[in-house]
Order: C-alpha cells, then sequence, then structure tokens
C-alpha cells in the first residue's frame, strides 16, 4: 500500500506499507530524507492539527491599511505632487501583492498518529481526506495487530505478574477489551493449573 503527498513544488512525502513496515522518504527543498519504522513502534491513536491563519489576515489586514492611509495622504495631503505619483503607485502595488500573498496563505491540517514509541505525520488532505484515512487506519489495524501478536500471547512458563503486566499493558492502551481482558487472564489461569 503506498500514499504520495504533495505539498506546493518543493515538498513531497512518500509512505510505503509493506508487511509490518513503513517505509518514508521525504522531499524538501531539494533535500531526500529516507527512514523505515516497524507498525509496533508507531502510534494508534488519530491526532488531527490544524494550524491558523489569523495572523497572516491580520498582516493582510495592515498591509491594505497601508495602502490606503498612503493613498489617502496622496490624495488629501497637503503636500501632493504629480512628480510623486509613480512611487506611489509603486508602493500601493506592493502592498496590494503582499496582502493578496498573505489572504493566499492556506491552513495547514496535519494528521499525526500517536501513542507509539515513535510518530508519523501526514498532510491531513493530500491527495484526498479519505486516501490518508484509509492509509492511516491500515497502520493502526496493522500496528494493533503486530502488539497484539507481541504482548497477547498466554505463556503460562511466565510468572504472574509479568504476564499480567502485558495485559494490563493491552487493556491500559485500548488494545483489548475489558472482555478479552477478562478472557486472556482466564486462559492464563487455566494453562498455569494444567501445568500445576
Amino acid at each position: 500500500m503506498k500514499l504520495t503527498q504533495k505539498k506546493g513544488f518543493c515538498c513531497q512525502r512518500e509512505f510505503e506499507l509493506i508487511d509490518n513496515t513503513v517505509y518514508i522518504k521525504d522531499k524538501k527543498d531539494g533535500e531526500i530524507k529516507e527512514w523505515s519504522v516497524k507498525v509496533e513502534e508507531l502510534g494508534w491513536e488519530k491526532f488531527y492539527r490544524a494550524k491558523s491563519r489569523a495572523g497572516f489576515r491580520i498582516m493582510a489586514y495592515l498591509m491594505i491599511t497601508l495602502e490606503i492611509a498612503i493613498w489617502m495622504i496622496y490624495f488629501y495631503g497637503p503636500y501632493s505632487r504629480a512628480e510623486e505619483t509613480v512611487p506611489v503607485t509603486i508602493f500601493s502595488f506592493i502592498f496590494a501583492g503582499l496582502a493578496a500573498g498573505l489572504f493566499s496563505v492556506k491552513k495547514k491540517k496535519d494528521l499525526h498518529l500517536m501513542g507509539g514509541v515513535k510518530q508519523v505525520s501526514f498532510y491531513a488532505n493530500k491527495p484526498s481526506r479519505e486516501d490518508v484515512d484509509k492509509f492511516a487506519d491500515e497502520i493502526i489495524k496493522r500496528t494493533k495487530s503486530s502488539l497484539l501478536d507481541l504482548y497477547g500471547e498466554i505463556n503460562p512458563d511466565l510468572n504472574e505478574k509479568t504476564q499480567m503486566n502485558k495485559l494490563k499493558w493491552l487493556r491500559t492502551r485500548d488494545l483489548i477489551s475489558d472482555y478479552e481482558y477478562e478472557q486472556m487472564k482466564k486462559e492464563y489461569w487455566g494453562q498455569r493449573k494444567l501445568m500445576d
């Protein structure tokens, strides 16, 4: 399973899920970074984070206000002269361009998988929210399955404290339900009785 995310001209992320490993390639400003992460190291809780554009909008309104103030001073001020028309027009276009650029800044939305030893983040809407959610859900499914395989095995040879700690770890992270937790405890005690 593969997910490719592009953001602008300079940023691209590629994620490939093969078996229980996520291969990540991050291209940013001509630099390429590649690494891999085992799914059991990743989190299984989705966390969406959006960065506000309020600061950019305030700056854009400030630019428009300055542009209007320059024109007001030029036309209605006591020192308006025809030879100043070109500089005033140039400054006006500069402020208008800056304001337009600030208004066009898009809100940044990311999806983070939290709860594991390592985190991975995706652009939440690239290529689409559905594609990102589908890819993240598959990682979560494989993460939970891998953790259950690692820590959910009932081993009567383990001492009681170690086995119960493994089961409690799975339960506190909502990897198993209360019912499954009780069933696994019963299974452990049943196997222990058979050994005695």
